[in-house]
């Protein structure tokens, strides 16, 4: 009875045991960080404090339903959706612009980042991200089997990863920046020469920089949507000059009051106050979402700086590992992108909260609050646990080797 229960749960929680267990933790992380940082959205419901609580709870459950729904289904599935979610994700981008263009109103910040799909707060930038990597995953294996490269191909698949990302720095730049670093690191990873790659971040680069030299430039007044958003953060980043940013580093002002209490708050960690107890929670405009390790740190000081980022160094080790044992591209190249998506927002999210950065709006993935981030980041997990079933299987029939499954039965499926 005991060896039948033993298989049942090998079953049912099949792949490295490792992933599981992280995605656990971040979820228990998670319980226990917003049960305190939420308290602002507490206050308003009177009646059931726990009411907002007992959403993310929800959210997590369904997070990890998610998950194991996922490493149910085999990664070779995927491959050739990226087009279909490539589809929904652009005309929910321009959707979202078109709200933001009709409804300025409605916008938090010059921007509409997410509208509502029945009980679901969709966002379209979470779907991009993830139609992205499918897209380069694909052609790069195909890549990998003709070895042809040229201009034409590296440049249309560079117009696929620029429209989308211009499409999301409308709306979000930090996201749309994290998401052109993942997809050059993908590029790298399948081989693409280095004089191809060299050529497309010269180009953004220089885009860029002539990009910011305007927004600096211009008046406030004639700056249109975000980008009066962008250049207040460039301005509290760089300063106007080192004697005035001396005198007002230590005072509250609107532009930099979400920063200056997630300093005050880490800070506050030297001492730690206890679960529960956050003062700075209070003033923060997210404690729950962006600024929720500034709230961790202050209540439990260098223990959840070192928990929650070995946490993230942990599953980087791992996709790390996994990666090296890969004798396909295309689920080598999966891995990179899906970590790298995971562990990159994670670290400027964490980045920022001590401002080594500028403010972006970046929560910690599988721990800050947020129902449609939290099921996209635990459909990563579920996917990166379906790859290690058939790099490490139970039953060494099942290993994904040259021998086990043909490239044309992967194109097959």
């Amino acid at each position: 009875m005991e060896g039948d229960t033993k298989q049942l749960f090998r079953h049912l929680f099949a792949g490295n045991k490792l992933l599981w267990t992280i995605a656990v933790l971040l979820f228990a992380t998670s319980l226990i960080i917003i049960f305190s940082a939420i308290a602002q959205r507490a206050y308003g419901h009177p009646v059931n404090y726990l009411l907002p609580y007992e959403h993310h709870f929800m959210h997590i459950l369904f997070g990890f339903f998610v998950m194991w729904c996922a490493q149910a289904v085999s990664y070779r599935r995927w491959r050739k959706a990226w087009w279909f979610i490539g589809i929904v994700a652009l005309g929910g981008l321009l959707y979202v612009i078109a709200l933001t263009l009709n409804n300025p109103d409605m916008a938090v910040n010059g921007a509409i980042r997410s509208f509502r799909i029945g009980p679901i707060d969709f966002q379209p930038n979470e779907v991009t991200k993830f139609a992205l990597i499918l897209f380069l995953a694909d052609q790069l294996t195909l890549y990998q089997e003709d070895q042809s490269m040229t201009w034409k191909r590296f440049f249309t698949w560079f117009g696929v990863i620029g429209g989308f990302c211009a499409l999301i720095a409308v709306q979000n730049l930090s996201t749309s920046i994290i998401l052109f670093v993942v997809c050059m690191l993908v590029l790298y990873v399948g081989r693409v020469d280095m004089k191809y790659l060299g050529t497309g971040i010269a180009i953004v680069a220089t885009g860029i920089t002539i990009g910011a030299l305007l927004i600096m430039v211009i008046p406030d007044k004639k700056l249109p949507g975000r980008t009066l958003t962008w250049k207040h953060r460039m301005e509290n980043l760089l300063g106007d000059k080192q004697e005035e940013k001396e005198q007002e580093v230590l005072k509250f002002t609107d532009k930099n009051r979400q920063i200056m209490n997630c300093k005050v708050a880490v800070a506050n960690g030297k001492t730690p106050c206890g679960p529960g107890n956050s003062h700075r929670r209070e003033f923060m405009q997210l404690p729950y979402s962006d600024c929720v390790f500034a709230v961790a740190v202050e209540e439990w000081g260098w223990w959840a700086v070192g928990w929650i980022t070995t946490l993230y160094l942990w599953l980087f080790m791992l996709c790390g590992r996994m990666a090296r044992k890969c004798e396909r591209p295309y689920p080598m190249l999966m891995i990179t992108g899906l970590g790298s998506l995971i562990l990159l927002q994670a670290f400027v999210a964490m980045g920022v909260n001590v401002q080594l950065g500028p403010v972006t709006g970046q929560p910690l993935p599988l721990i800050s609050m947020g129902g449609f981030s939290i099921m996209m980041n635990a459909l990563y997990f579920g996917i990166l646990i379906n790859i290690s079933q058939s790099i490490e299987p139970a039953n060494p029939k099942d290993a994904d080797t040259p021998t086990a499954l043909t490239e044309e039965t992967e194109k097959k499926q």
